[in-house]
């Protein structure tokens, strides 16, 4: 077991080491300025939205400004426009949490001071300096272009922000185990940032539609908001808002043979499925580091998350699917309720036969009760070969990894984690844009 760890720790520290490389970033740092003019206004194209001209009847080829005014804009399910690039304030922000999440772990496990001292760097940038902060709304979020476009967001664009789990979660363990990065003021700067950014969250219209969604939108606003209300030390409030969304749409989330039809309609069925469990897995980390266990509340029609991992496990060769968005759930089901028949051990090593090198083997565990034992240890990798060197972008940054963060003061070693594990979030719906995502860690994470 050492050795397998000791590999997942490697990989966490090349991605944060990586991350490093590219970072600052600013919610600032963008071309195009959102219909408030604010530059600190959170802003983002919604992402199945193009454009189609053929209501303007031009004669001369349009100019890309005559398209985003002129040209009606359609949707297209699953199909992601890249013109959303233009302004990228959702990579941006899914490579913030990212390395604030891998460099506070690898302060962790190397006790470093330079890792926490960076991520707490990069939150001042991206919350608390007053020339690059962010405005703690999603106003302009994923906004929809074109004559009969928004004029502000759309419901979906609160699902930008959904890592905040994992920044919430670094947070908690630099509390925890007192980092001198992590001071008074800046907490109280961060605390206060958030509290803002709660409220809007609980009183705008556009976040309260999303709350409604049926599907793993509605999933994230739940996680998203449960983790801000960890952070400012609202447990009560946590705690209320993950029961209401157990006995609210969880309940027709997963059908009696583990399915879940609100994502199996989708033009990337498999994708969005493996997506939406990341939610509801982080959901349930964060009821862990509440104190009550989630873990088998059924839906409507007795299925829990593990019924949904295991249905999905079924179809990746079925739907010739890439099986790899599904593996840091699968990790994190074997992880709670152990595998005593090898099956979650076994379809891992299967597709992935190094997988005890990849950063959620780290946080997923014990991964089954001693599942690991047959697999000889390795540094290496099935998949791209992940390099300690930062010039090289680790794969575990773009795969759908499931990290957990480590809320506890006593040291990490090769051989035995920290027990209070907390939260995981799920990598950012837009990895395919070149985002760098991760999972939350600590106190909540997805998988």
């Amino acid at each position: 077991m050492q050795a397998f760890v000791s590999a997942a720790q490697k990989d966490i520290i090349s991605a944060a080491k990586w991350l490093n490389s590219q970072g600052p970033w600013s919610v600032v740092n963008k071309t195009l300025i959102p219909p408030s003019r604010d530059i600190h206004d959170y802003y983002s194209l919604a992402p199945y939205w193009w454009p189609d001209c053929s209501n303007v009847h031009n004669s001369t080829q349009l100019t890309e400004q005559q398209i985003s005014t002129e040209c009606d804009y359609v949707r297209r399910d699953g199909q992601v426009n890249p013109d959303r690039k233009m302004v990228n304030n959702t990579g941006a922000f899914a490579s913030l949490s990212a390395a604030v999440f891998y460099n506070v772990l690898s302060w962790r496990i190397t006790g470093q001071a330079s890792y926490a001292n960076s991520a707490a760097g990069f939150i001042d940038t991206w919350f608390l300096h007053n020339a690059t902060a962010m405005n703690p709304n999603m106003e302009y979020a994923q906004v929809i272009r074109g004559p009969k476009g928004s004029k502000v967001g759309t419901r979906e664009g609160i699902l930008d922000l959904h890592n905040f789990a994992k920044v919430a979660s670094a947070i908690q363990v630099m509390r925890d185990a007192k980092a001198p990065a992590w001071t008074t003021a800046r907490n109280s700067a961060m605390v206060a940032w958030s509290k803002r950014y709660l409220t809007w969250l609980l009183t705008n219209p556009l976040s309260l539609a999303e709350k409604r969604a049926p599907n793993n939108h509605g999933t994230f606003w739940y996680e998203q908001v449960a983790s801000i209300q960890v952070l400012v030390g609202d447990s009560t409030g946590a705690t209320n808002t993950l029961h209401e969304y157990f006995d609210g749409i969880y309940q027709n989330q997963i059908n009696v043979t583990g399915d879940q039809p609100f994502e199996a309609v989708r033009t990337r069925p498999f994708h969005y499925r493996a997506y939406a469990l990341g939610g509801t897995l982080a959901i349930n980390r964060i009821a862990d580091y509440l104190g009550w266990n989630a873990w088998n509340i059924t839906t409507a029609a007795g299925t829990t998350v593990q019924d949904a991992v295991d249905f999905s496990m079924t179809l990746t060769d079925a739907e010739n699917n890439d099986p790899s968005e599904l593996f840091p759930s699968v990790a994190a089901i074997a992880s709670h309720y152990g595998d005593p028949t090898r099956k979650y051990a076994t379809y891992l090593s299967q597709h992935l036969p190094k997988y005890t090198a990849e950063a959620y083997y780290f946080w997923d565990q014990p991964l089954g009760a001693n599942s690991m034992a047959s697999i000889p240890p390795s540094n290496s990798r099935s998949r791209n070969a992940t390099s300690t060197s930062s010039t090289s972008k680790p794969t575990s940054i773009t795969s759908n990894s499931t990290t957990i963060a480590l809320a506890t003061a006593a040291p990490i070693t090769n051989n035995k984690l920290p027990k209070s594990a907390a939260f995981a979030d799920r990598p950012s719906i837009m990895a395919a844009l070149m985002s760098p995502v991760m999972i939350g860690i600590s106190l909540w994470v997805a998988s």
